[in-house]
């Protein structure tokens, strides 16, 4: 009952020229995370997902986006070291750019994204990400290598999914016009009994 969000997620996840960051929205439960990883998977992209309640520094969101893209995990035998430990933006930026040079492309999904503007002496963040796919393009240039697939700004996408409404996140970004607006609807009743229809089987007794 999904197809036609499927359907505009994958036009604006699959191509990497689009530079400009996505805000994904819709109520509790609606469905958004799960489609969206799916889509993900379909497109075959190298994705770190990260909760900005969980992960409560932006060292941290940091850490873990560039540890999940190179599939490195902190353990004893690493001493629960990250793979490139950022203590700032500019670091940050060094790190995707290492790794975009050999995986050409990434998405990073922010869950929870309108706490990104809650943290007081962070409340910058949400803008910095908002601007990384030019600060990575302009590192990327400084480096000679800004010819990747589709624009270098493209080659990192960034997803911000919230329940907040779109009007009250754009405040949180000060207006920017660069991010993109999606709203996942909710289910209606008839979507809703489209699902239990096709799922009762596997839930009840045959009879």
């Amino acid at each position: 009952g999904r197809e036609k969000e499927c359907a505009r997620l994958l036009d604006l996840l699959g191509d990497p020229a689009l530079a400009l960051p996505l805000y994904l929205h819709g109520p509790s439960g609606c469905g958004k995370s799960a489609v969206l990883r799916a889509t993900l998977e379909a497109l075959c992209v190298p994705v770190a997902y990260l909760d900005c309640i969980t992960m409560p520094t932006a060292q941290s969101l940091f850490d873990s986006c560039l540890n999940q893209l190179v599939g490195h995990t902190p353990s004893a035998a690493n001493g629960y070291t990250s793979w490139a430990p950022c203590d700032s933006v500019g670091a940050f930026v060094e790190g995707l750019r290492r790794i975009v040079k050999v995986k050409r492309q990434v998405v990073i999904v922010l869950d929870k994204a309108e706490r990104l503007a809650a943290r007081g002496a962070n409340r910058d963040l949400l803008l910095s990400l908002i601007e990384l796919p030019n600060l990575f393009a302009a590192a990327a240039a400084a480096h000679g290598h800004g010819s990747f697939s589709g624009s270098a700004a493209g080659a990192v996408q960034l997803v911000f999914v919230g329940e907040t409404l779109w009007p009250d996140f754009q405040r949180l970004c000060e207006g920017d016009p660069r991010v993109v607006h999606f709203r996942f609807p909710g289910y209606s009743m008839e979507g809703l009994a489209g699902v239990l229809k096709r799922d009762v089987h596997a839930v009840l007794p045959e009879q």
